[in-house]
């Protein structure tokens, strides 16, 4: 949606309700404002598609990291690139103010974003669940890389099938004529219907649909889901306090000092189990807090201004519409953020993708210093560094084989030169 999409929104439900148009005259945003917002898209651009691909790019070059919950972050990473990826299009139509790229792209690009929204949405909601069967249910067997393909490809058709009505309601609407004589467009949703009205009840009917399935009922289904998991690895981790304050009554005496010994390294290994699935859940719950609080102040927004043109009675509102819509792209490029501060393993294959390139500069500037010749000058010769010099090497061995003859005699001195001749007559 846009400003346009605003308006035409807002004129419909004016005509409804039998509001004066003069209500439309939103306060045009500075042009500072406006560059400081582009500023801001293109270091959120970079950002997210630099650190999200990184994010694929780990689980196929460590062995580790291919595991359901690190292939559905990575599902998450290709969502968010997919989002990024329909960023230019919005902005160029944002500063042309009018839909210039053709109807095929204007049924592919905020369909295509709804649906990573989407995919993101059912990703956050597929991992709340996959945690939630790890730790309540620790014995059931882990799904395998054809069964985390199914869930991906699952999340993926899903995500399709509630944005299929958008693929086909959105149409480029005639605008009007310019100065210099060409037509101006708008890449809108119109809905079947026989009247204005129609379209307009169908587009709210699906305004709804999308607002419970994308933020409505993921939301609650990962909150529940997650105070689920806080409350078993509370219950976990008093248990194994517990049994480590009764061992430590007990003292060295017992009998059974076998078995508490297997008992104690099997409640070390839980408690190390427990504590890493704390900072786990501690990552994912900010991963979902950032989504939240970006994402659906838009969505909100949408959804007020289709139903209670009234409340939006504000002259500075689409200044307010073009910041809210800003924040709606900050997850994108915080989420690679949140996984290397906040996850043990992606923080360490960081640190070491960042100390193998200081070595490669490390080992490029020590080539680079053993190229300098003697008079303290860089030779010209290719191969330089591989090229033997009269002037170092023969000096070195001359000394090495001075130093052994000179330690055999030494030897014989003092009496070891006499097995030395036993053995060799």
């Amino acid at each position: 949606m846009n400003i346009s999409q605003i308006n035409s929104t807002l004129e419909v439900n004016s005509s409804q309700n039998n509001i004066a148009t003069p209500f439309y005259n939103f306060v045009p945003e500075p042009q500072s404002s406006r560059t400081i917002r582009y500023v801001i898209y293109c270091i959120v651009f970079i950002f997210a598609i630099v650190g999200n691909a990184t994010v694929c790019i780990i689980p196929f070059r460590h062995r580790r990291m291919r595991t359901c919950t690190y292939f559905l972050i990575t599902n998450l990473a290709v969502s968010d690139i997919g989002t990024m990826l329909c960023l230019p299009y919005i902005l160029v139509m944002e500063w042309q103010n009018e839909w210039s790229m053709g109807s095929v792209m204007c049924k592919l690009v905020n369909p295509s974003l709804t649906m990573f929204y989407l995919v993101t949405t059912n990703t956050l909601v597929a991992i709340a669940v996959h945690r939630f069967v790890v730790v309540v249910f620790p014995f059931k067997s882990k799904p395998g890389k054809s069964r985390v393909a199914l869930i991906i490809l699952l999340i993926w058709l899903i995500a399709f099938l509630c944005v299929l009505p958008s693929f086909g309601a959105r149409q480029l609407v005639f605008n009007g004529v310019k100065d210099n004589g060409k037509t101006s467009y708008t890449c809108d949703e119109i809905f079947p219907g026989k009247t204005r009205e129609d379209h307009e009840f169908f587009r709210n009917m699906y305004t709804i649909f999308q607002y419970v399935i994308n933020i409505f009922l993921p939301i609650v289904i990962i909150v529940i889901l997650y105070i689920v998991i806080a409350y078993k690895l509370r219950q976990m981790s008093s248990a194994l306090g517990f049994r480590k304050d009764r061992r430590d009554s007990q003292g060295s005496t017992s009998y059974h000092s076998v078995v508490s010994r297997k008992k104690s390294i099997d409640d070390f290994s839980l408690r190390k189990r427990n504590e890493l699935e704390r900072k786990f859940l501690r990552m994912l719950a900010v991963v979902v807090i950032v989504f939240v609080l970006c994402y659906v102040p838009y969505t909100t927004f949408y959804l007020v201004v289709s139903y209670y043109p009234m409340a939006m009675t504000w002259k500075y509102l689409g200044i307010l519409y073009h910041y809210i819509y800003l924040l709606m792209w900050f997850p994108n490029a915080l989420n690679p953020i949140c996984y290397g501060a906040l996850d043990d393993r992606y923080a360490s294959i960081v640190r070491s993708l960042c100390c193998i390139r200081n070595r490669a500069q490390r080992f490029a500037s020590r080539l680079a210093s053993n190229g300098v010749n003697s008079s303290g000058g860089r030779s010209n010769r290719p191969g330089h560094l591989f090229s033997r010099s009269n002037q170092t090497l023969p000096p070195i061995k001359e000394k090495s084989r001075t130093q052994t003859s000179n330690r055999t005699i030494e030897e014989h001195k003092n009496g070891n030169g006499k097995n030395w001749k036993t053995c060799c007559s």
